[in-house]
């Protein structure tokens, strides 16, 4: 995910700059509630294609009109833009092919008061091999209770944004007198004439060459003024204009475009779709000093036959940077073998979870050979193997329980608890194991919490907040991911009819901090179509042909 990309497109917090437009205006500030942000996805961004007749329909309180202003069929459209580089976050493409063609996107405004219009801002970008046009903000007001000579349009125009400015924050409340024209004449009294009429005294003129300040349009519209919607528009008057907009913020209501991206990370096999995940996280060690390039300090080695050992190491691959990955008890699997000398410098670290019987001497011996450092976590059982896990995870702050005896409502613990800085620890069905509770003992300050209703059940005083027991594994987990994740920009979908894809699912998702999801079979949710390769991904499917299971 480019955090980077995400900043810049980024609105003005509501509060901050309400007060900074209270101090511009000279009037007293105003309190705003906080504000409220809605994540506008790519499913409903591909709907708003104004070319499309009839119209799709658009997310709850916006809508898209797109016409042409000589009359004939409008051609104005709204689409997500392929010609970027994707990221999980996203904006609107806004063109305009032909002279006349004009499009708007708007949201119904509630009839708020134009005099209370104290925060407004969006995030534009203007396409170097287009018409280089931003987009404009549009308040759509009424100054006269529709009843003398109409509505009037006031559009924000900021001058001189260039392709090589990139995105471009702009704050149409506090950005600078004179940025703002109206399609109609203003006058003093609140009436509104067409845009080539002059205006009685003290009224302001309308049309593109006469802009005025926000300050002056609130002034002459009276205290009773009103506005209808606001949004963004392009066109007309440039043929070919392009240009993208995100996150666009009117008071406290803040609108982030999002896409969502698909991206299947799958193998012949179990092992080889822990490699795959692996390969789509960490670059090849020391191949570049790019301070961009994600190198891995370690790798975590799990049995690919059980799923107790690689659920507890999920947290610890999260906490010390490198992937899970799978091998067989008795050798080195040879992918897992070339996806360790892949990622790993010589000297570097593989953590062996789990005693001779998970993963054997001959599998530790293999890896020295080659140059690695092999650190075995191990105990006489499954539960204290998952205790000596957690204990290599220094400064954990919560323990997720779960059954270490069935594998269902373990699948969602791990990526939440590496999410959370904590670890997961296993429950011996509805009975809690000596070692899980001999570790709770020496660290009475961590937050439980109960994932599944076994783990519940072999920790029954647990907080009820903490406790996240569903109907079935999938209702679990949701609630898991409920409770650790809010607003995560990516999510993984692993098989819930088995373990581990999901345990290679968890690997890839600890790092990135989405929460990893339970499918009832190896059949996703309906997505968009997938981005192109190599680029960052907001959603991740891990499967394999059930052949190979």
């Amino acid at each position: 995910m480019s955090t980077t990309a995400m900043g810049r497109r980024g609105a003005l917090g509501a509060v901050t700059a309400a007060a900074l437009a209270a101090g511009t205006m000279g009037l007293a500030p105003m309190a705003l509630a906080a504000s409220v942000t809605t994540n506008v996805h790519g499913g409903d961004i591909a709907g708003w294609n104004t070319a499309v007749t009839p119209l799709p329909p658009m997310p709850s309180g916006w809508f898209a009109q797109s016409d042409n202003q000589a009359g004939t069929t409008g051609v104005g459209e709204v689409v997500p833009d392929d010609s970027q580089t994707p990221t999980t976050d996203g904006h609107l493409h806004l063109a305009t092919p032909a002279l006349t063609d004009k499009v708007v996107v708007q949201h119904g405004a509630g009839s708020a008061l134009l005099s209370s219009f104290i925060t407004g801002s969006y995030a534009a970008q203007v396409i170097g091999t287009k018409v280089a046009s931003p987009a404009d903000y549009q308040l759509v007001i009424d100054c006269n209770g529709s009843t003398a000579g109409g509505l009037s349009t006031l559009n924000f125009v900021d001058a001189g944004q260039t392709a090589a400015q990139g995105w471009k924050t702009l704050d149409v409340v506090n950005g600078g007198a004179a940025m703002w024209w109206s399609t109609k004449t203003l006058n003093a009294d609140g009436t509104t004439a067409a845009s080539n009429t002059a205006p009685t005294t003290g009224g302001l003129q309308g049309g593109q060459t006469a802009p005025h300040a926000l300050s002056e349009f609130k002034s002459t519209c009276g205290a009773s003024g009103t506005i209808n919607t606001y949004g963004v528009n392009m066109g007309s008057g440039t043929a070919g204009q392009d240009g993208n907009v995100d996150t666009i913020t009117f008071n406290d209501a803040v609108t982030n475009f999002q896409y969502v991206w698909v991206d299947r990370i799958s193998g012949l096999n179990r092992v080889a779709t822990a490699v795959q995940a692996s390969q789509a996280l960490f670059d090849v060690a020391g191949a570049t000093a790019d301070a961009s390039a994600n190198d891995a300090s370690v790798v975590v080695l799990a049995s690919s036959m059980g799923f107790a050992d690689g659920v507890s190491g999920v947290p610890l691959a999260a906490a010390l940077n490198g992937p899970l990955l799978l091998t067989a008890q008795s050798s080195l699997d040879p992918a897992t073998a070339t996806e360790i000398a892949r990622t790993l410098p010589a000297g570097g670290t593989v953590y062996v979870l789990g005693g001779v019987g998970a993963i054997s001497d001959n599998v530790a011996t293999s890896l020295t050979s080659r140059g690695f450092k092999v650190t075995r976590l191990w105990g006489t059982t499954r539960f204290e193997t998952a205790v000596a896990v957690a204990k290599s995870i220094p400064g954990a702050t919560k323990v997720l329980l779960t059954s270490g005896l069935n594998f269902p409502d373990a699948l969602s613990a791990g990526p939440a608890a590496a999410h959370a800085g904590g670890v997961v620890l296993l429950t011996s069905g509805p009975t809690m194991a000596s070692a899980t509770q001999a570790y709770l003992t020496q660290n009475p300050g961590v937050e439980v919490f109960a994932v599944g209703g076994d783990a519940f059940k072999a920790a029954p005083t647990t907080d009820s907040a903490h406790k996240l027991v569903g109907a079935d594994r999938y209702e679990t987990g949701t609630k898991v991911a409920s409770k650790f994740f809010t607003n995560p920009a990516a999510i993984t979908f692993a098989s819930g009819q088995n373990f581990p894809d999901a345990l290679s699912g968890g690997g890839i998702a600890s790092p990135l901090a989405p929460p990893t999801l339970p499918l009832a079979t190896c059949t996703s949710p309906p997505f968009p179509t997938p981005h192109p390769p190599n680029h960052p991904t907001s959603v991740s499917h891990h499967s394999r042909p059930s052949a190979h299971r």
